[in-house]
């Protein structure tokens, strides 16, 4: 397999606000992503791959009851994502889409799912993030939070999907997933090359943690990792580039192959080479160290300690679906104590010392 090029697409897109105006808007989204797609493949290069931000095709409008948020979403396939596969025929690409999934085997929830459209425009993959449905009351149900039901349904490949393609093994993680180890790791010991990371990032005082994850995810597996935000939410009271851009694409090594410097609508691209990162990973070199990170990881001791750590439950909400940000500050505070009471996490001293401004 020759190298070959990658892209990100940092589209801006039009919040959906309201139920009647969800389907207008999301082509119009749709429309954008297309013709800056149409951009990467005739203009960048030969681009076999391309990936879109998080939030991309429906924007985010908060607070919503968990009716509305269910109201608005779609099922697996939709128009939206017949509109993509439109685009990766014509263009002959790999392409992602983002969007609130919902599923009638799961009703009164939805999910946050992104999808991988290949050149025949068939969906490959489908990944319904894992972490982070505990902010903002954005309530989307994570595959853990009704993990007997989801396997039953799903199978238990589709916790981490990694999908085996003509130009590499591909996997999926979104946003706040990057904050896990775990998730790139899953991903990696599934066999993944590539990972998508759709994301959307608000501004922050400082990314110095976010960029430092994305470069250790990236490293810590061997994987080339494509982190792509979207460029602005627009039609609301929140500030045009309110959130921080900065979609990066990262190499196994951990370099910066190509990078967006902040907010705003942009494509980047960059070549990879599967070939290369296939031959270091399936060699032992002279001293006995392989560049696999799955190789010589101790999984089963890890397991063991996880076994015994005191967090976040599976199944958590497999009764009744996550309704707000109360439900999991409730079920955090309970987590807290026990480590407390465990000894495995010490209280702030009395005094004050060392408490945040």
């Amino acid at each position: 397999m020759y190298p070959y090029d990658v892209a990100l697409i940092q589209s801006p897109c039009h919040v959906v606000r309201r139920l009647d105006e969800r389907d207008e808007l999301i082509r119009k989204n749709i429309k954008r992503i297309n013709e800056l797609a149409g951009f990467a493949a005739n203009r960048v290069g030969e681009i076999k791959l391309a990936v879109t931000g998080e939030y991309s095709l429906f924007g985010q409008f908060r607070p919503r009851s968990l009716e509305e948020w269910i109201e608005m979403a779609l099922p697996v396939p939709n128009f939206a994502t017949d509109l993509l596969a439109e685009a990766a025929v014509k263009l002959q690409i790999y392409l992602t889409g983002h969007f609130l999934e919902r599923h009638p085997e799961f009703p009164g929830r939805y999910f946050n799912s992104t999808v991988l459209i290949d050149p025949r425009g068939k969906i490959i993959l489908t990944y319904r993030k894992h972490n982070g449905p505990n902010n903002l009351n954005t309530s989307y149900t994570g595959p853990g939070d009704v993990y007997q039901r989801f396997v039953e349904v799903f199978g238990e490949d589709a916790l981490f999907p990694v999908a085996d393609t003509p130009i590499g093994r591909i996997g999926i993680m979104v946003c706040g997933d990057l904050q896990y180890p775990e998730v790139t790791r899953a991903l990696a010991l599934k066999g993944a090359e590539i990972v998508l990371h759709p994301t959307a990032e608000i501004y922050r005082r400082s990314h110095a943690g976010w960029e430092a994850m994305r470069v250790a995810r990236a490293a810590e597996n061997k994987v080339y990792l494509l982190s792509c935000t979207t460029a602005a939410f627009l039609g609301t009271d929140r500030p045009e580039f309110g959130y921080r851009g900065r979609s990066q694409i990262i190499s196994p090594d951990g370099d910066m192959l190509a990078i967006v410097d902040g907010p705003g609508e942009a494509v980047i691209s960059a070549a990879v080479d599967i070939d290369r990162l296939r031959w270091r990973k399936t060699r032992v070199a002279a001293s006995g160290h392989s560049y696999n990170p799955t190789v010589l990881c101790r999984a089963d001791l890890y397991a063991r300690e996880y076994q015994r750590a005191i967090s976040w439950p599976t199944g958590v909400f497999a009764d009744k679906p996550l309704r707000s940000t109360k439900d999991c500050q409730a079920i955090a505070a309970k987590i807290i104590a026990r480590q407390i009471a465990a000894g495995r996490l010490k209280p702030p001293s009395e005094t004050g010392d060392g408490q945040p401004e």
